[in-house]
This record gives structure tokens, sequence and C-alpha cells, in this order.
């Protein structure tokens, strides 16, 4: 989560002297949730820039693949304000809903981005690699996933940042602490842990 806040904090501090700016989550149930990633980077977006006026547009919705993130993109963020940064979420739906081909994937992350960008050319990308347990499997072997060598490709490619937030829980596991089951579990559902 770290990582992904300062990429977050990273992508707001190339904005500018801003006094204003609009930060749009688009992708699938780990951003819909009311206590996940999402309001934990806005919280801490909003401490380190207080006098930044935030205003975000939260656009998550259960199952958001790629491709229905691009569909999705005019009436769900843009339709509320054009943002100056843009996080997606997509790579965990990519691997364990939509199963998709890589060329799919690259039509369907292309596709949103090109398309902010297209409406504001300075706006700062932040592609977020999630995981899932079997991604998360893959990682600690030291391979890449599939989904994240292709979403990591169409970021590069368009100057995007990358949040890898998957590398980052597997070398966390390797340093001790919790189980890797439950570490899995937090970062697929990044909630405050309970117990």
């Amino acid at each position: 989560m770290k990582k992904l806040m300062l990429v977050a904090a990273g992508a707001v501090l190339s904005l500018g002297p801003a006094f204003g700016a609009k930060v749009a989550f688009l992708g699938g149930s780990i951003t819909e949730m009311a206590e996940g990633y999402r309001p934990r980077v806005m919280k801490a977006l909003r401490a380190q820039y207080p006098q930044v006026e935030f205003t975000e547009i939260a656009a998550g919705l259960a199952s958001t693949c790629s491709d229905a993130a691009a569909f999705r993109l005019g009436e769900d963020v843009l339709a509320q304000g054009v943002p100056d940064l843009l996080v997606l979420e997509e790579v965990v739906n990519d691997d364990q809903d939509g199963h998709f081909a890589d060329a799919q994937s690259v039509r369907g992350v292309e596709g949103t981005i090109r398309q902010v960008l297209l409406r504001n050319p300075s706006c700062a990308v932040v592609v977020a690699l999630m995981v899932n347990a079997g991604q998360y499997a893959l990682l600690e072997k030291g391979s890449v996933p599939p989904h994240y060598a292709v979403h990591t490709a169409v970021a590069r490619h368009y100057g995007a940042e990358i949040a890898d937030v998957g590398s980052a829980l597997v070398a966390s596991a390797r340093a001790g602490g919790m189980s890797c089951l439950r570490r899995v579990c937090l970062w697929t559902y990044p909630r405050q842990p309970r117990d």
C-alpha cells in the first residue's frame, strides 16, 4: 500500500502548484470497497497536500475488467469531470474474471488511458497491480503473471506510473510477518487489519 501511496503522491506532485485536483479511481471490487485502498490513498493525499482541494471520483464496480473500464470511463468518470490523476485497478479481474488474451487486455488498458489523455494530456495515470492468490503464487516463484506483464507494458508505453502492489507484497512476506494467505486476503481486499 505504501508503494501505491508514494506513486499517487508523486503523480500529484507532477501536477504542479494546483489548488484543486480531481482524483479518479476506476476498477473492480477492490476499488469499490469503502474500507480499501482508495479511501486510504485519498486520506494520505489530503494529509500530504493540505493546500490542494481534492475531488474524488470513485468508480469501482465489482468484476470490472480492462475492457469494461474503457467503456465505463465516459459515464462513470468523465461525466463527473476530467481527472488530474487516474488510478486504474483491473489486473486481478482481467486474470480471474475475463481470462483475457493479451491483446484484449492491451485494448482495454490502452483504451482507458488514451481516452483520458485525449481529454487531459497532463493527467497523471497510475496503473495499480493488485494481486490475487494465483498471481501471488507466480510472483512468489519469481515469475511475472501474464496480465501483470501486459498492464505494465501498456503503462510504460503511455508513461503511466506503475504501483506494483503484488511484488511489494511478496517482498514483505519474505521479510517475515503475517502468513502469505493473510497477506493475499488483505492486499486483494486491503482493509485495515481487524485482529
